[in-house]
């Protein structure tokens, strides 16, 4: 069942047992989740159906000293669905070795081992469609009928998956329309968690433009409203200036990351030794994949760097083809029409058979034939951040129309950073001269001055960190079952949770984590 907080004229003031804070890829699949196992709960979303300028001003902040960040409007959307409405569905299962304590990466590992999240990565995936996709890189590589390339010891294949369904309001649809344990209000913006002087919060305050203030109440809660908004509710302070019982160590908003994004090299000469899948996307089946070719964790541990990732795409005119036909679309789906040049119109033409090839994975492969003036082949990297970044989510003195303080981010990169991404450059200049692949040319910035290098550096729209996991209250914001430190009955289940995220896209990973505490909270019922 679902309301228009704007529209009802009466609110369901009953108690429920768990009130879910957000209508994105966890918040709907935990609620649909519990609601499907006879609990019942409440779904608040701060936007409504639709994209609507009004709502995502919110979003408005500020970004700091340190990098551009453009994430923090571009990347988030407040309506029902949340980011997954403008989601390409790309994902990817954090390796092994990310869960675990690596002795070379401060702050690194998970309270718990991947082993805890295998159930769930194998429920996620069948959410996203992709219960009969190859599953593993041999057997991509043999559904193909190819070889995988010979890289040796430092560079391993491997392929991002896309999932087939993407936005969550659609993919649960009937849950939310018809389950009688879910209640949905749509405009319902949270502005602060009611707390007594025990660790209990007993209710949530939600507002709307319209000037329309409630309270909810539930017996447990759960944040899902993103990483930096997450974040920012938890700093909003008190009227009486007393500390959160969540934040007494401060270290709300510490820590946060996104994925360094950016290319190091232009590929030349390319000959037949690397497999023309590796030079776009590629289908197997009707489920399409991008191939990857990341650092081996030994080699990581023996020059101590970070988790990295490369693939090569087509670029035209300085831009990514494929990144740079999304955001156009994206553009014209949330009405940013003042962004549409000719010049973008015209790209998005040339590359509109890709995009559908992305909805209807056709063929094989989408490599073009045939070159053009300004087109070429780069070399690009996802990098994972220090797990105990210097990165920040903070408060600006401004309030918005709900009376909240707007967020500031600071993200920030480290020298550790830098020296990973420089290594995996000379690492595969050096795999593809030996094995005849083709000619590496890094960029003149590369190993140039780094404010210089630093300043091609993009954001992933990956909002990680900022409420880290830790078995203890000195060393996170939430316990190993998500639960809110100072709180009995409050929770987190965002990527903001995140204590090290390895290269890898985030979202699978959270879908897994909202089944698993799906399963706690079922527990707990």
């Amino acid at each position: 069942m679902i309301f228009d907080l704007e529209k009802s004229g009466s609110v369901d003031q009953s108690d429920f047992a768990v009130c879910v804070v957000g209508a994105g890829a966890a918040g709907i699949t935990l609620a649909a989740s519990l609601a499907q196992r006879g609990i019942r709960t409440l779904l608040l979303e701060a936007g409504g159906r639709r994209y609507d300028s009004r709502d995502q001003d919110f979003y408005s902040g500020e970004v700091g000293e340190g990098l551009a960040y453009s994430g923090l409007y571009d990347g988030r959307f407040r309506l029902l669905g949340g980011s997954t409405t403008q989601w390409a569905g790309q994902i990817l299962e954090l390796d092994d070795f990310i869960f675990e304590k690596r002795s070379w990466v401060p702050g690194s590992g998970w309270p718990f081992l991947k082993s805890e999240l295998a159930p769930y990565y194998k429920r996620a995936a069948e959410l996203e469609g992709l219960t009969s996709a190859p599953s593993g890189v041999e057997e991509i590589w043999r559904q193909l009928g190819m070889r995988p390339p010979s890289f040796g010891p430092d560079l391993i294949s491997a392929f991002s998956n896309f999932s087939l369904k993407t936005n969550f309001a659609t993919l649960y649809h009937h849950v939310i329309e018809n389950d009688s344990n879910l209640v949905v209000y749509l405009h319902a913006n949270a502005c602060e968690f009611i707390t007594g002087d025990d660790e209990t919060v007993s209710a949530i305050r939600v507002k709307t433009l319209s000037g329309h203030e409630t309270t909810f109440r539930a017996r447990r809660y759960v944040l899902c409203m993103g990483g930096i908004e997450t974040c920012r509710f938890l700093l909003q302070p008190r009227e009486d200036g007393a500390t959160m019982p969540w934040n007494r160590e401060g270290l709300v908003g510490r820590h946060f990351q996104d994925h360094l994004l950016c290319y190091l090299a232009d590929i030349v000469e390319p000959d037949s030794t690397l497999p023309d899948v590796y030079l776009d996307f590629v289908a197997v089946n009707g489920y399409r994949f991008q191939p990857k070719m990341k650092l081996s964790v030994e080699t990581q541990q023996r020059l101590g760097t970070l988790d990295i990732g490369g693939f090569i795409t087509y670029f035209t005119g300085g831009h990514d083809d494929m990144a740079r036909a999304y955001e156009t679309v994206r553009w014209i789906r949330t009405r940013r029409y003042e962004k549409l040049t000719p010049a973008r119109l015209a790209h998005l033409a040339a590359n509109f058979h890709k995009l559908l090839w992305h909805k209807i994975p056709y063929a094989r492969s989408i490599q073009s034939t045939g070159t053009s003036p300004g087109r070429s082949l780069k070399l690009n990297v996802n990098c994972e951040q220090d797990p105990l970044s210097e990165g920040r989510i903070s408060l600006t003195p401004t309030r918005d129309d709900l009376g909240l303080f707007r967020v500031k981010v600071n993200w920030r990169t480290s020298e550790r950073e830098l020296y990973t991404i420089r290594q995996y450059a000379k690492i595969v200049q050096e795999t593809f001269k030996r094995n005849g692949i083709g000619r590496v040319v890094p960029i003149p910035s590369l190993y140039s001055d780094d404010r210089e290098f630093t300043s091609t550096f993009r954001d992933s729209f990956h909002h990680i960190g900022g409420t880290r996991m830790a078995t203890a209250e000195g060393s996170g914001v939430v316990d190993p079952n998500l639960r809110l430190f100072g709180t009995d009955n409050a929770y987190v289940c965002s990527t903001s949770v995140y204590p090290s995220a390895g290269f890898a896209n985030p979202t699978h990973t959270l879908i897994a984590l909202a089944l698993r505490l799906a399963d706690h909270l079922h527990r707990l019922n």
